[in-house]
């Protein structure tokens, strides 16, 4: 499946070229054009889905493979600490991992958390939040 507006489809299908460091039937990973640091990734699947939670089991579990393999690969080669990943998808509705060589804890870690503007909860909040969650299971 593909959404013609889709800048990941198109990168997908070879109409935009980008710096591609893998591909097999399933995923791409490219540089990103506006990285983190050096070496910094996007794994997106072939096929389009706006939301990480409607990929497919087998699709999610073929994309999270390629993720971890290049986690090592970045650590290895940009001999980072640490690899992050995260996955936004507020900028580009195309499911995609971004897969970050680490140096220093503030390379993906929010803004809030950082600045320890984020609001603490209370035990309470706590419970609330895990019974929420829970039911919902």
């Amino acid at each position: 499946m593909k959404d013609d507006d889709c800048i990941f489809c198109k990168i997908s299908s070879n109409e935009v070229d980008v710096h591609k460091v893998y591909e097999d039937d399933t995923t791409i990973a490219f540089l990103d054009i506006e990285p983190i640091r050096e070496g910094h990734l996007l794994v997106i699947p072939k096929d389009h889905y706006p939301y990480m939670q409607d990929v497919p089991d087998d699709v999610y579990s073929k994309m999270m493979l390629t993720v971890k393999m290049l986690q090592k690969k970045l650590g290895h080669v940009f001999k980072a600490p640490k690899t992050g990943i995260f996955v936004s998808g507020w900028d580009i509705p195309h499911t995609h991992v971004h897969v970050v060589p680490m140096f220093d804890s503030k390379d993906i870690t929010s803004k809030p958390l950082l600045e320890k503007t984020a609001p603490k909860p209370t035990e309470e909040g706590f419970r609330n939040t895990t019974e929420r969650i829970k039911q919902a299971l």
